[in-house]
């Protein structure tokens, strides 16, 4: 068996085969060392944006990875920076509704003293 993931990185960052290697083993089972295995990394250029395939190969079996690199421009249009941080508050007015309220609090006190009340009358009717 050949375990390996995809990953994400963006251009000119740092990128090795290992990087995506997760574990080999070999027939018996045994864990193989990274060193033992065939990687076919030629296709990886982290350089220029796109999807790039590695090729992990031991004993017959092959495993391929995805490695997908994003430019820096394209991140500047994403989502994730168009997100409005001016109105971070700290009051609780101003925090966003989760629809929990304090009525579970009641119900458990409520609830605490139902129980209380109730076995003081099934221990003071035994007496």
């Amino acid at each position: 068996a050949v375990n390996v993931h995809d990953s994400s990185i963006y251009v000119g960052d740092t990128w090795k085969s290992e990087d995506n290697f997760d574990f080999a083993l070999d027939k018996d089972g045994n864990k193989v060392d990274f060193s033992q295995l065939t990687v076919d990394d030629s296709k990886v250029n982290t350089t220029k944006a796109g999807i790039n395939e590695v090729t992990y190969t031991y004993d017959g079996v092959t495993s391929t990875a995805k490695v997908t690199i994003y430019s820096v421009e394209n991140n500047k249009d994403s989502k994730v920076d168009k997100i409005p941080m001016t109105k971070i508050s700290k009051s609780k007015s101003e925090l966003p509704k989760t629809g929990i309220n304090d009525s579970p609090i009641l119900l458990n006190i409520i609830g605490g003293i139902t129980t209380i009340a109730s076995l003081a009358l099934f221990f003071r009717r035994k007496i």
